[in-house]
């Protein structure tokens, strides 16, 4: 009686499925820093990560209009993908999400800037848009990996 409970139990034993794996963490975003114009200090702040999405990480300087009918606008946005990812979202039809500053350890930093200036043209926001947007160069030259 004895053999088969402990036979028993070893069948118990055997049939166990193993622990379900645990999927693997995203890595974490690597640290970044941009240096933004002078100009950007009064009307420009920075918002991080304001929505959960295919990305490690994101931050959006964001411009407060004084026309208060007419939602913050984004001068710039730099969003952190892994490589498999981004290359995914690259691949998407219709415009680019923006452009490939670095790509650094499986980590890929993406600047998207605005197609156009969303503001009525001669208005003060409008003026004031064009005077603070910067090109994709002065981007990359303000963007650096902090290590």
């Amino acid at each position: 009686m004895r053999t088969l409970i402990v036979l028993a139990l070893g069948l118990a034993c055997a049939k166990e499925a193993p622990p379900p794996q645990q999927p693997s963490a995203p890595p974490s975003p690597i640290a970044w820093a941009f240096d933004a114009p002078p100009s950007w200090d009064e009307r420009v702040s920075l918002v991080e990560n304001p929505q959960p999405g295919s990305f490690l990480s994101s931050r959006l300087f964001v411009l407060a209009p004084r026309d208060t009918t007419v939602r913050p606008q984004v001068l710039l946005g730099i969003v952190v993908y892994d490589s498999a990812t981004w290359a995914r979202v690259a691949a998407e039809p219709g415009p680019p999400q923006g452009d490939s500053l670095l790509a650094v350890a499986g980590q890929v930093f993406v600047a998207g800037l605005p197609q156009s200036n969303p503001f009525a043209e001669g208005s003060p926001d409008f003026l004031t848009f064009d005077s603070l947007a910067v090109p994709l160069e002065r981007v990359r030259q303000g963007f650096r990996v902090l290590r």
